[in-house]
């Protein structure tokens, strides 16, 4: 997940559909819906703290603070890890 587009295609992967919530530190991304696409564009290595969701909560990726700090949160519904 170095790039923005291999974050979205990996999200994609997993079920992402094309719209996202996003919770952050910025004020001007807080508690808004968007594009999936827009959201990855907007926080990859720029956004501090930002939780961009999909999936009713099963699948998120995360944008921290420290450089190269990202991750993808993924539930399955499966029940295996």
């Amino acid at each position: 997940m170095e790039t923005r587009d291999g974050v979205l295609m990996e999200l994609r992967r997993r079920g992402a559909g094309e719209l996202c919530y996003i919770v952050s530190a910025n004020t001007e991304l807080d508690r808004t819906t968007r594009g999936l696409a827009d959201a990855i564009n907007r926080v990859f290595a720029f956004a501090e703290g930002t939780m961009v969701s999909s999936v009713a909560g099963r699948l998120a990726y995360y944008e921290g603070e420290a450089p190269k700090n990202r991750f993808i949160l993924h539930s399955r519904t499966d029940g295996t890890s």
